[in-house]
């Protein structure tokens, strides 16, 4: 067994350490997240909480966040110590929290996909009238053995880097929609460029070499997560298609054209591929929207990045132009609440005359609003095309909130019928609840 030869006191000894590592931000300035307000109430609840999301995006701190006052313990497997573990060898674990914390009903348990058979260890923690939450960085490996193990016992719950209101935060500025000077209009814009630039994972902010610190981030899921973990041969075809991914920002895809420009063994292969970038949170991707599921499942999709930092790191600036940055924030604004309700689908529209609205959202299938990301509509061209896909997309689907989001443009029209609302994205990113269901 891994730990025959290891002493118990050397278990403890790491649990303790690795404990009052994550409680060391307690002592600095923590920035509070959005989720946990919509998420509490689960506190209450028997059930395991799986808390998923990229590597790096603030899960165990989110974590600390919900539980407040409420005393737990604590187990990191994402640890070279812990790592290797079999589900029989985890009562050494809970040896060690009695040994130092007593009883504990809460327990917190990291990156617990790392050890093998952890769906037992956790099914009997539950039974035995623990409150346990888990965290995880792939979403697949995670839901199929819950899916086994814990069928009903179970409520997942999403995090991703910060909200542009979040990094305000970070930054000590004011956020809110009401009156700013011209000033304060200023160092909003630039504000927002910056969250642009670097994105919304939180180490990033204290980092020296941002850039770099994204890079090894993404090379870390690429090698661990996706390439060891799924026993990938063919790692360079791998890492040419999430190149490309990220390096065209709005482009929508098939698996026949990965396969072809990337000469992919076959288009099983390129599926396996875009599914396990997706699992492991580098990549979410958008549906076609259509009332026909078939439709729905062979029309192209549209890849979106899990950060504008990290698309800037890995695809480069040149092959982004801050355009297909505005619609990647947006787009990851739309699924950041969507991780909060079970009702709301984020897709994209386009008929067959090729007019495309870059955001449809419906909350029980039923569509609410239609989004368009549109730098600088000011161009007569421009506004006509925006326009036109945004009334035909309203007239296919019923939908009556129509909206573009912009750089500074703000104003409303009239056009058959209906009004279009542009409103600047800094304002759209902070005022999100007026624009999108809760």
């Amino acid at each position: 067994m891994y730990l025959m030869n290891m002493r118990e006191e050397d278990v403890t000894r790491r649990l303790l350490d690795q404990r009052a590592e994550l409680l060391a931000p307690k002592q600095q300035r923590i920035i509070p997240r959005e989720a946990v307000g919509s998420y509490r109430h689960l506190l209450q609840s028997s059930l395991v909480k799986v808390v998923m999301g990229p590597r790096r995006s603030g899960k165990s701190v989110f974590c600390t966040q919900l539980l407040g006052d409420t005393p737990f313990v604590y187990a990191n497997f994402d640890d070279e110590l812990l790592a290797g573990m079999q589900a029989a060898e985890l009562d050494l674990v809970v040896q060690a929290w009695s040994q130092t914390q007593g009883e504990c009903a809460t327990v917190l348990l990291d990156e617990v996909q790392n050890v093998a058979g952890w769906e037992l260890f956790v099914n009997r923690l539950q039974r035995g009238g623990r409150n346990v939450l888990v965290t995880g960085s792939n979403s697949q490996l995670l839901s199929s053995e819950l899916a086994s193990h814990l069928t009903g016992r179970h409520r997942t719950l999403e995090v991703m880097p910060f909200s542009f209101r979040e990094y305000l935060s970070y930054r000590d500025t004011r956020g809110g929609t009401g009156p700013r000077s011209t000033a304060e209009l200023g160092a909003m814009r630039r504000h927002l460029a910056d969250y642009l630039a670097t994105g919304g994972f939180p180490e990033t902010y204290r980092e020296p070499e941002p850039r770099r610190y994204l890079l090894d981030l993404y090379q870390s899921v690429i090698a661990r997560d996706i390439a060891f973990r799924h026993r990938i041969r063919n790692v360079a075809t791998l890492r040419h298609i999430a190149q490309y991914l990220f390096a065209h920002l709005g482009t929508r895809v098939t698996h026949h054209k990965l396969r072809k420009i990337f000469s992919a063994g076959s288009v099983h292969t390129v599926q396996n591929y875009l599914g396990y970038l997706q699992e492991s949170y580098l990549i979410f991707v958008l549906d076609r929207f259509s009332r026909k599921a078939k439709e729905r499942h062979t029309a192209p999709r549209k890849v979106v990045p899990v950060d504008t930092g990290m698309a800037r790191a890995i695809g480069g600036s040149a092959d982004n132009p801050v355009g297909y940055l505005y619609e990647t924030v947006v787009a990851l604004e739309l699924f950041r609440r969507r991780s909060w309700t079970d009702a709301m689908e984020v897709q994209y529209w386009q008929d067959r005359s090729g007019r495309e609205v870059d955001f449809i959202v419906s909350v029980d299938s039923r569509p609410v609003s239609l989004i368009q990301a549109c730098f600088d509509p000011s161009d007569p061209d421009t506004m006509n095309r925006e326009r036109r896909a945004l009334l035909a997309g309203a007239a296919d689907t019923g939908c009556r909130n129509l909206l573009v989001v912009t750089d500074s443009h703000e104003t409303e029209t009239q056009a058959d019928g209906r009004t279009i609302r542009f409103v600047p994205l800094w304002r759209w990113l902070l005022d999100t609840a007026s624009h999108l269901p809760t």
